[in-house]
């Protein structure tokens, strides 16, 4: 492994690591049969020869989701592990490059995948995409939340967004913070506290009444948004008035 690689692999503890690029944070999980690579980013060169060079185990990816930073080296992988709420816009991103002859298998809410002695609950959170799911650690009380849960930029832009889904998911889970004690998120400061499920769910809410001032932002050259500074984090929304919950 080179040492810029190795720069952006961080160690979590004796079976887990994130791996980083300048956009999102890959998740390698090593369990006692093979590893679980939790989504594969975007502007690593090769994150399954850096997954393969920490672990001895056999490495599979699971995907949070299907946005264009979640999913750039899925053509190293033969299988993808996602939700099927995911698979259309998955197939219509051309920077995925996926094959005819890869393997899709669909996991919905309470499925349970095991890397060998550590079983890793699918979690569904629809809002910031239709098929966003989060991977609960249950030895480890550890969860893995993709998007939804972070102190970065939420995007809720783009017609498969739904800010009403994305409260409803973060109130059920945080009907379930019993269950783990830390979070660790794609973007952002990693891990963070079970607490800031129900500040995004507060501040959220007070967004969708339209009680919060933004600030009109660019994004990708040529999208305006609304950006709505809500401390913790950021919400990036589009359209105008009050969005009715």
């Amino acid at each position: 492994m080179s040492d810029k690689e190795f720069q952006n692999v961080i160690q979590i503890d004796p079976h887990t690591w994130s791996i980083e690029d300048e956009i999102v944070r890959c998740f390698l999980l090593e369990g006692s049969k093979e590893a679980i690579l939790i989504d594969c980013g975007m502007m690593i060169p090769s994150v399954r020869s850096i997954a393969e060079r920490i672990t001895e185990r056999p490495v599979r990816l699971a995907l949070t989701h299907a946005d264009r930073d979640h999913i750039g080296c899925c053509h190293e992988f033969s299988e993808i592990i996602m939700h099927p709420s995911e698979s259309m816009v998955f197939h219509n991103i051309s920077g995925a490059k996926s094959e005819a002859t890869q393997t899709m298998t669909y996991v919905k809410e309470g499925d349970v995948i095991d890397p060998g002695d550590r079983p890793l609950e699918v979690i569904h959170l629809p809002g910031h995409t239709p098929g966003s799911i989060a991977f609960l650690d249950r030895n480890r009380k550890m969860l893995f939340s993709g998007d939804p849960v972070q102190d970065g930029d939420i995007f809720m832009f783009g017609v498969h967004r739904d800010m009403p889904s994305y409260i409803d998911s973060l109130t059920r889970l945080k009907e379930r913070v019993a269950e783990f004690d830390r979070i660790y998120p794609s973007h952002g400061t990693m891990p963070v506290g079970t607490e800031m499920i129900e500040v995004l769910i507060d501040e959220a809410n007070k967004v969708c009444r339209d009680e919060i001032s933004w600030t009109e932002r660019t994004m990708f050259d040529q999208i305006p948004v609304r950006a709505y500074d809500v401390g913790v984090a950021t919400f990036l929304m589009e359209g105008s008035g009050t969005l009715a919950l």
